[in-house]
């Protein structure tokens, strides 16, 4: 005979099978209020899933340029003047950008769109600004 026990372990096992990807989504992304002024962006992004993301392009005239991604649960505000810094302490020109969802974005937070993401950002440095990713 089963033990109660093992069929609530079962039971909780079945239903993990149930758990959408939205619920993931909203346990794996946490994009905080926006921490900056949306008068303050240089530039936005679009991508091929339709989100529309705010960029920061910090241009010193390096002969090098980093394309950062922020962690979780922070916006563009919480690192640009980081990043502002440590592109005079690297001597590199930094392009940031937010994540769908994130800061002052369209779109969702995604496993997906955080792809797409990244992807409308290097197509962007590559295609836009004719920046070499082997440089």
């Amino acid at each position: 005979p089963d033990s109660p026990t093992r069929l609530l372990a079962l039971l909780a096992l079945s239903q993990m099978g149930n758990i959408g990807s939205s619920t993931v989504n909203q346990m794996a992304f946490v994009p905080p209020p926006p921490t900056y002024r949306r008068e303050h962006i240089n530039m936005w992004l679009e991508t091929e899933r339709g989100s529309r993301l705010p960029a920061f392009h910090i241009r010193k005239g390096h002969a090098l340029t980093m394309l950062v991604s922020h962690a979780n649960a922070e916006d563009l505000g919480v690192v640009l003047a980081f990043w502002w810094n440590m592109s005079e302490r690297l001597n590199v020109d930094v392009f940031a950008y937010e994540y769908s969802g994130y800061g002052h974005s369209t779109g969702s937070p995604s496993e997906q769109n955080l792809y797409a993401d990244a992807k409308a950002a290097l197509d962007l440095l590559r295609d836009g600004f004719n920046l070499r990713p082997e440089r």
